[in-house]
């Protein structure tokens, strides 16, 4: 999603193997489960940032329940676009606006969801909110934090228009 696409070309990776994602293969909710198996496997050595979307939340929100009960202490961070944004920006390019299923016009507070399952979790709608609610989350090294930044509905910068319809043959 977007949120994948807007990390990809943000983040300052500097180790390998420390960026840790589905490389778009279209799997929804990857994000969160990832992270968990990440921060089992690292322990209390490194503390695991998740990056998502507010559709992959609806996919997969409920692993919170688990990594409340397990007190991992990753820290979530929820782009609620309020929108499956990279389907929305594609049916924008491919199919003239024509917006199908893509738009989440009945809204749902992320913030109350993941504190049903005792997690900290606060909603952003600035960059100096943002910095101020990651640097709480970071100093809270033993528990779970999620980070709700609220953002316009927008694209993601360059994007090529692929060719739609054409088929393929490998050999």
């Amino acid at each position: 999603g977007q949120h994948q696409m807007w990390a990809a070309l943000h983040l300052a990776i500097e180790e390998p193997r420390t960026w840790l994602t589905s490389g778009g293969l279209g799997t929804m909710g990857f994000g969160l489960p990832a992270a968990m198996g990440a921060q089992l496997f690292y322990g209390d050595t490194r503390r695991i940032v998740h990056v998502a979307g507010d559709g992959g939340i609806k996919m997969t929100g409920n692993e919170y329940y688990t990594i409340a009960r397990l007190h991992l202490p990753i820290i979530s961070i929820i782009v609620d676009n309020t929108s499956l944004g990279m389907i929305r920006q594609l049916q924008k390019v491919n199919y003239n606006e024509r917006y199908i299923a893509c738009e989440f016009d009945y809204p749902m507070d992320y913030a109350k969801y993941a504190e049903s399952f005792g997690i900290h979790a606060e909603t952003v709608d600035t960059q100096e909110g943002f910095a101020v609610a990651f640097a709480e989350a970071l100093a809270d090294a033993n528990e779970p934090h999620v980070i709700v930044m609220k953002v316009h509905r927008s694209f993601v910068e360059p994007m090529i228009k692929g060719s739609v319809g054409e088929f393929v043959e490998f050999k």
